[in-house]
């Protein structure tokens, strides 16, 4: 099980390189890099991934389990495992030359892509287009840090008539930031994520309108695809953010103050999701795994944002527990009623 990373946000990806800034060429006289990143169609759907290795059995995974046709995430190893023999042979082998080295050697090859489409989530034009694998990146091992492969080794891998599909199908962004004034990208940033949340480009690629969730910014010429970072749209985000693309932490005077920013709806729906992927009903008796989930979630996202304003982390996880309790409860009262 080669688990998907999480992806940073904006502000974390400033803090690194302002921790770590010799990693990357800098200008003469400057303290911190520019750099060239690329940005990608952020879908909302769940993430699905097609593991590789010869002389072994493929298999499929969510971001938490390998998942069978009889053991799934949403239909999507019951959508892969008929394709994945002959798509590894004729698509990925013949089609992408570095990928067949690494294949070749032995090494495991793990395709990543967003499982999305009607069904799987709401409020986005994608849910009204038929369900579809689409590849975002491409991993060889299980290394820390990861070893991704660069896209222009594999952005032409797909297959339409299976319903896989390539991120780079679609419209991409580019942008340069200057680290050492980031501010001056956010203005950039803003303005194509709502431009994405107002219409979907992958909609409008299939004719379909509706709203995006917003774009994957990912650095390949100096960190090889390490740096990345997502800028979701207000409708889509996890937190109450008082701006987007944030270039540092939020600081809040109290603990209500920042439950209302990170225990949000969006949050807790993404943790009935969890539940879901790993088998488990929305009932009483899983509660205590979705508020661990959820817990563990916002504490890994908001370390900083709990550390700067100076909260007590105790006082903060009962918080979030008592608001998340009501909520679940009311979602099991819903779905009685339904």
């Amino acid at each position: 099980m080669i688990s998907y990373p999480e992806t940073n946000q904006f502000n974390d990806v400033i803090d690194s390189i302002r921790k770590h800034p010799y990693r990357y060429k800098i200008e003469q006289g400057k303290s911190y890099p520019k750099l060239n990143f690329v940005g990608t169609i952020k879908l909302h759907g769940t993430n699905s991934a097609i593991v590789y290795q010869k002389d072994s059995k493929y298999h499929c995974q969510s971001r938490h389990l390998i998942i069978l046709p009889e053991m799934d995430n949403l239909g999507f190893a019951r959508f892969m495992y008929p394709l994945a023999e002959k798509f590894l042979l004729e698509k990925i082998l013949l089609n992408c030359p570095v990928l067949y080295r690494h294949y070749d050697r032995g090494n495991r090859i793990v395709v990543y892509g967003e499982w999305c489409g009607k069904n799987i989530q709401n409020n986005v034009a994608l849910c009204a287009l038929r369900k579809m694998f689409v590849i975002f990146k491409i991993r060889i091992g299980e290394s820390k840090p990861p070893i991704w492969i660069d896209p222009k080794h594999w952005s032409k891998l797909q297959w339409h008539e299976q319903s896989i599909y390539n991120i780079y199908d679609f419209p991409t962004y580019e942008i340069e930031i200057d680290f050492n004034h980031p501010r001056l990208a956010q203005e950039k940033l803003v303005k194509i994520t709502e431009a994405v949340e107002q219409e979907c480009p992958v909609g409008m690629y299939f004719n379909q309108k509706g709203t995006g969730e917003g774009v994957v910014w990912t650095e390949w010429l100096q960190s090889f695809g390490i740096l990345s970072f997502k800028v979701k749209g207000q409708e889509h985000s996890v937190t109450k953010s008082r701006q987007i693309a944030s270039i540092s932490t939020e600081i809040f005077a109290n603990i209500q103050d920042f439950i209302e920013y990170a225990c949000t709806e969006n949050r807790m729906h993404q943790s009935l999701d969890y539940l879901r992927e790993i088998q488990l009903d929305i009932e009483l008796e899983n509660i205590e795994t979705f508020l661990e989930w959820l817990v563990i979630d916002i504490k890994k996202e908001e370390t900083n944002t709990i550390k700067n304003s100076n909260l007590n982390q105790k006082e903060v996880v009962s918080a979030i527990i008592s608001k998340a309790t009501d909520w679940f409860e009311k979602q099991l009262t819903k779905n009685n009623v339904q």
